[in-house]
């Protein structure tokens, strides 16, 4: 993990039952605490979430005509594609 123990701070989230008992099943089968598998698939998978949802909001933008959009033929005519 990139973030040392003594900068963490505690959050509290509920997961479904299934998913707690899968992370308590993985633990206990690794001797490693369920936060260490939290933070893992949160350093893994964070990244493209906000980069979704950052997708999702331009899209947004630019249907509600808050943002320029270009055509793929005007960008190809002035990058002289």
């Amino acid at each position: 993990m990139s973030v040392h123990p003594q900068a963490r701070r505690p959050v509290t989230f509920r997961p479904n039952p299934g998913i707690k008992k899968r992370l308590d099943n993985l633990s206990q089968q690794t001797n490693r605490p369920v936060s260490f598998y939290i933070n893992a698939i949160l350093e893994e998978h964070l990244d493209d979430l906000e980069y979704a949802y950052l997708l999702k909001s331009e899209a947004e933008d630019i249907r509600a005509g808050r943002a320029k959009s270009y055509s793929l033929d005007s960008v190809k005519k002035e990058l002289g594609l």
